[in-house]
């Protein structure tokens, strides 16, 4: 007797758009719903039963999405870095196009292109307080909420690229000759990133004196100090600091 095997193979069949876009939405709804829980109760109270249950779903209906609590925490930070990212993007798309108009020159463009990155952190953070500590914490270490390795770093690969805004304003201001520093422009985001994030952290702190101190004022006068200890002058950092003010 002669028998024959026949291999099946199986092939999932394409998602069409209309479902593509359903799935992509219900993912947003979960994010959205896990970032409320970040709000109401802090980053420890999020997991996917305290989500399922606050959207109305079983739990097993969010491993469709997220087949854990480190791959909902790594969207989540994700987004939160993408939305930064975004944000410095557009800042400096319509920078760039102002100055083009006002004729100014290309050096303290240069130096008011990054300013206004950390004026655009500034508000962005203010709108989306939550958000911001998010980005804190990932671009600090994202091993913190996402334990997973191959997670983390693709959390990390999602901050440096939203910083990538910020590394180009800064070199160009090298470039330019508006910052006189021999530290790489990837350093130098850090470096100020880290500084405008560290003092904006201490917000919670400054709650406990309501008026003494403007956190705002302290974002402004250390990233001030970090660009000084870069190389910027004093005259050229004023009139950097008029001009990449936010509208």
């Amino acid at each position: 007797m002669t028998f024959t095997v026949v291999n099946m193979i199986h092939f999932s069949a394409p998602q069409s758009p209309v479902r593509q876009r359903t799935r992509a939405l219900r993912g947003e709804e979960i994010l959205e719903a896990a970032r409320d829980l970040v709000v109401a109760e802090g980053v420890e109270a999020v997991t996917l039963q305290r989500v399922a249950k606050a959207m109305g779903y079983v739990p097993a209906a969010l491993y469709r999405y997220y087949p854990s609590k480190e791959a909902l925490m790594a969207a989540l930070l994700g987004r939160a870095v993408a939305q930064l990212g975004g944000a410095l993007q557009d800042a400096v798309t319509a920078f760039d196009a102002r100055v083009s108009v006002d004729g100014v020159p290309a050096g303290t463009a240069a130096l008011g292109r990054v300013w206004l990155c950390v004026e655009t952190f500034l508000a962005w953070a203010q709108e989306a307080p939550h958000q911001a500590t998010l980005v804190a914490l990932g671009m600090a270490d994202p091993r913190v909420l996402v334990p997973q390795q191959e997670l983390a770093l693709g959390v990390f690969a999602q901050a440096a690229s939203g910083v990538g805004v910020l590394v180009g304003a800064l070199q160009d201001a090298m470039d330019q000759g508006s910052l006189a520093t021999r530290q790489p422009a990837p350093v130098a985001a850090l470096l100020l990133l880290g500084a405008v994030q560290g003092v904006w952290s201490m917000q919670k702190m400054m709650r406990l004196a309501p008026g003494a101190l403007d956190v705002g004022q302290l974002v402004r006068a250390q990233a001030a100090v970090v660009l000084m200890g870069l190389g910027a002058t004093q005259e050229t950092l004023e009139r950097a600091v008029q001009l990449g003010g936010r509208p």
